[in-house]
């Protein structure tokens, strides 16, 4: 993954406050859309978007993938993702996420063990769905699981292109 992106309601009032705990924006930025880079050495991409309802929001992660048709094929197949125009971006829309992908330029490293190890993704119906991809021939790294002591349920795949995906169901509600 080359990037995580967030919308921020005041892109000048958030970098000021990560200016304040000693984060600059990398070089290169706009008025509008700034860079950072994590301690790790995760890239984020910071997007200011005025209608936010709240100050801060995911939005997008920045894939680099062999082939960008077949990546988005896939995604949309398998999480129903619909391809949006966003300005000069395409992005695969899976709700609560979009993702970006870009032609990689040479091999494709696998995420597991990276900085940025995996995406997580919540799944309403998660056994029944992880049935489903093993039906269709996906191997699971590890299989749909109930957690103990918690009201919720994991499971962990590869998908074709090199990226750790955990999908959850009832993390969201953990508190």
């Amino acid at each position: 993954m080359e990037f995580l992106g967030f919308s921020v309601k005041d892109l000048n009032g958030s970098l000021a406050k990560w200016a304040a705990a000693g984060i600059e924006p990398l070089a290169g930025g706009s008025a509008k859309r700034v860079y950072l880079m994590s301690p790790d050495k995760i890239k984020v991409r910071i997007t200011e978007d005025s209608s936010l309802g709240v100050p801060i929001a995911a939005d997008t992660i920045k894939m680099v993938v062999p082939n960008v048709a077949e990546a988005q094929a896939w995604y949309a197949k398998y999480f129903g993702a619909e391809l949006i125009k966003r300005g000069d971006e395409t992005v695969a829309h899976i709700p609560g996420s979009n993702i970006l992908f870009e032609q990689a330029k040479g091999p494709v490293a696998p995420s597991k063990g990276r900085a940025l190890d995996r995406i997580g993704l919540e799944v309403v119906g998660l056994e029944a769905f992880s049935k489903k991809l093993e039906d269709a021939g996906i191997h699971f790294d590890s299989p749909y699981r109930k957690a103990n002591g918690m009201n919720a349920a994991f499971a962990v795949f590869q998908d074709p292109f090199g990226t750790l995906i955990e999908m959850s169901e009832g993390l969201s509600a953990v508190k």
